[in-house]
């Protein structure tokens, strides 16, 4: 029933998948991994605070997975130079 719950959480987006999260990780992390990064990615195009604010929270959550802080570090890095006029997102972004 797990794989029902991941394909649930991926359908109904971050939000579902943050909540079930510790239930999920021990069995899936590459996947939750994957999908966090997706998000990530698609909530950095958005201008908007909230939109930030998600970012730098999931950046956070993606640090404890194997291999993420690497990840992470290399996002950080792409977000700083490709939005580095975005001082909101760069505020944000400071805290991870």
């Amino acid at each position: 029933m797990w794989d029902r719950l991941l394909a649930v959480c991926l359908k109904a987006g971050a939000q579902s998948l943050e909540h079930y999260e510790k239930y999920l990780k021990p069995m899936y992390p590459k996947e939750l991994f994957a999908a966090f990064q997706e998000y990530v990615e698609q909530q950095a195009t958005i201008t908007d605070k909230s939109a930030y604010i998600n970012v730098a929270r999931v950046l956070k959550k993606m640090k404890h997975y194997k291999g993420g802080k690497e990840v992470v570090a290399s996002l950080l890095n792409k977000y700083r130079e490709v939005y580095k006029r975005r001082r909101k997102m760069m505020e944000e972004l400071e805290g991870v």
